[in-house]
């Protein structure tokens, strides 16, 4: 399993943070001996100081063997039996020995020697040591116990979900940042965009591609970027097979957030064409050579013919609308909205898309809502728009294309 960039950049910090504590075990030599002299014994105070000066001189080795024969002496105080502490740690640290440093707080913490101010440290440095040796057991049990000590912290939360990763435990790693996205939606603050990335990451590993794309979705409406926005496309292209209509709603959508390329533009030209939209042809043409991307003859030509069909559309529109409001139903009222909406008369297209489906019978019904919400974010009402989108049912075919839209209004200024 290859464990996301976003996942090894924190386990990373994570190291770094327990490497950097027991770091700051190195300046220890001349502090742990700083007792008051009456608080330690002669029979133990001696040998402790050769320890110390071992440590100094950076014998470890003896001064080692120094502090272990100082803690096999029986009888010793607690201001004694705290500088052993303090000079097993200092050598293990200096030396690099974590195992056994951890080892050492293990027990330490077993006999409960930790004082009440330190304890909670020393936990999460346990925590953070047991993920630098690749125990991921007892690095997880640390970060829980950490949690249960000191209450909600980020970046403990997180290190549980990646030794999940690490692990291989997907399934609990999914579970574990889902519900934490979940609790911070719920109190009106998104996730950060790393428990996303280990979400995501966490359901793909598990070739779930369903939950994939919808989880995708989520952090698409949390962290609308254009990579999320491309990944986003492809998945919905993957997953459905859009008729003439839908592709074409689909194509809007893929232009409006950035994404459209010279065939995209042609695409939608072509399409609207046929569907007798030329007003969507020749905004799509133009838009793609505006952008430098429709260059060639062919199109020039095809613009040409959208040119012409438009405006001759312009004055058909208002002679065939009375016809249409006359129908038995609301689709061919429609349809005359959504020709004005390629004319961007976005103000037209919505009274007569509105009055169609209020009239029913339409046969497209979520995809006329859909160019109803068109229709209101081109005339710059994102409340009505992101509501028409809404509004889609879930079973609907579109009803991923309808949540897309949603997500792109909500981000339109």
């Amino acid at each position: 399993m290859r464990v996301s960039l976003a996942v090894r950049k924190s386990l990373q910090s994570s190291l770094i943070a327990f490497a950097s504590a027991s770091c700051l075990l190195l300046a220890a030599p001349q502090a742990v001996y700083a007792k008051e002299k009456s608080e330690i014994s002669n029979k133990v105070g001696k040998p402790l100081k050769e320890a110390q000066q071992l440590i100094t001189s950076k014998n470890f080795k003896d001064a080692l063997a120094k502090v272990k024969e100082v803690d096999a002496m029986p009888g010793k105080n607690a201001a004694e039996e705290q500088i052993v502490n303090d000079m097993y740690a200092v050598i293990y640290s200096q030396t690099k020995d974590f195992p056994s440093l951890l080892a050492h707080y293990e027990t330490m913490m077993n006999k409960n020697q930790f004082a009440p101010d330190v304890k909670k440290t020393r936990i999460k440095e346990m925590s953070q040591g047991y993920l630098y040796i690749k125990n991921y057991p007892k690095a997880l049990t640390y970060s829980e116990m950490y949690l249960k000590e000191v209450g909600p912290d980020a970046a403990i939360s997180m290190q549980i979900a990646q030794i999940y990763m690490v692990q291989k435990d997907n399934a609990k790693a999914a579970d574990y940042a889902g519900k934490h996205i979940k609790a911070a939606a719920a109190a009106g603050k998104p996730a950060s965009e790393d428990w996303y990335k280990v979400w995501k990451s966490a359901i793909h590993q598990q070739n779930k591609i369903p939950e994939y794309t919808d989880a995708l979705e989520q952090t698409l409406a949390a962290y609308p970027t254009a990579d999320y926005w491309a990944e986003m496309i492809n998945y919905v292209n993957k997953e459905s097979t859009f008729n003439d209509r839908q592709s074409l709603i689909q194509m809007r959508l893929i232009d409006a957030a950035g994404l459209a390329t010279e065939k995209t533009y042609i695409a939608m030209a072509e399409l609207s064409l046929a569907a007798a939209n030329p007003g969507d042809a020749k905004a799509a043409l133009e838009k793609g050579m505006a952008k430098g991307l429709i260059k060639g003859e062919r199109e020039k030509k095809l613009l040409a013919k959208a040119t012409a069909d438009a405006a001759g559309e312009v004055a058909l529109l208002a002679s065939i609308e009375k016809q249409a409001a006359a129908a038995a139903n609301g689709e061919a009222l429609v349809k005359v909205g959504e020709g004005y909406l390629g004319q961007s008369q976005f103000d037209k297209a919505i009274e007569l898309i509105s009055k169609g489906l209020t009239k029913g019978g339409v046969s497209f019904k979520d995809e006329a809502t859909l160019n109803l919400g068109i229709a209101y974010l081109g005339a710059k009402k994102q409340a009505d728009a992101i509501k028409a989108f809404k509004s889609v049912p879930a079973s609907s075919k579109v009803a991923r294309l309808s949540r897309l839209w949603a997500i792109q209004s909500a981000k339109t200024k």
